[in-house]
């Protein structure tokens, strides 16, 4: 299946599904849930929105206030629902079981995506191996919550949402134990990192009718990290 006919099914499915209102309106339920914690730039032609600006910590208040900002931003209550369907880290959770090789075998087989809880909640330092031969530390692998949501509209007046997600995978664990799985010659606490980005265009018309036409020309990836050959 194509890249662009995967998400137009996965986004559909999710629009399909029971709503969440918040402040009268209603949303893809899994985006309402990540309004709060998820970092959204909104640009509008007289405003720009950015989730980072609001100063309230508390979950309710920032939920409301994304919302708020999406309806301003998508003009009508039904794109704003369509919009939602790709808001959230389903988003991110695609680009991180798309990359595969020439054999279809999918790079999360062998590697696992970091995050706090294989990290530093667990007080585990991760590194990643640099071409000069030194170790950057990563500070702060928090996984999925650290992508980034940016809207604006392109010239025909739709909307375009870019996802830039800075992410990071160790080698993959098994079941039992956390004993590492064979695969890629890679420090037991070294990350490989992989810079993703993706543009979706979402049709204003049919959003506007409250149906979900997405175009896209894919994924970039962009690796960095050196693997520990002996």
């Amino acid at each position: 299946m194509k890249y662009q006919d995967f998400v137009n099914a996965k986004y559909k499915e999710a629009l399909a599904g029971q709503p969440t209102s918040i402040g009268g309106s209603n949303f893809v339920k899994q985006a309402a849930s990540d309004f709060y914690r998820t970092d959204y730039e909104f640009i509008g032609e007289h405003k720009i929105f950015r989730s980072a600006d609001i100063e309230s910590k508390t979950q309710a208040v920032r939920q409301e206030t994304v919302a708020a900002n999406l309806v301003e931003f998508a003009g009508t209550e039904e794109a704003a629902h369509v919009l939602s369907s790709v808001l959230q880290q389903g988003v991110v959770t695609g680009l991180l079981t798309s990359l595969s090789n020439s054999e279809g075998v999918a790079l999360n087989s062998h590697l696992r995506p970091v995050n706090i809880k294989t990290t530093t909640g667990i007080h585990r330092q991760v590194t990643l191996f640099k071409d000069d031969g030194t170790r950057e530390v990563i500070l702060d692998p928090r996984g999925m919550g650290t992508a980034k949501f940016k809207l604006s509209r392109n010239e025909n007046s739709d909307f375009k949402l870019l996802v830039d997600w800075q992410a990071y995978y160790d080698l993959q664990r098994d079941n039992v134990g956390e004993n590492l799985v064979d695969g890629l010659p890679l420090g037991e606490n070294d990350v490989i990192g992989v810079h993703f980005q993706t543009e979706f265009i979402i049709n204003k018309v049919e959003a506007d009718k409250g149906e979900i036409q997405i175009s896209t020309d894919g994924i970039s990836a962009t690796f960095s990290g050196r693997l520990q050959m002996n």
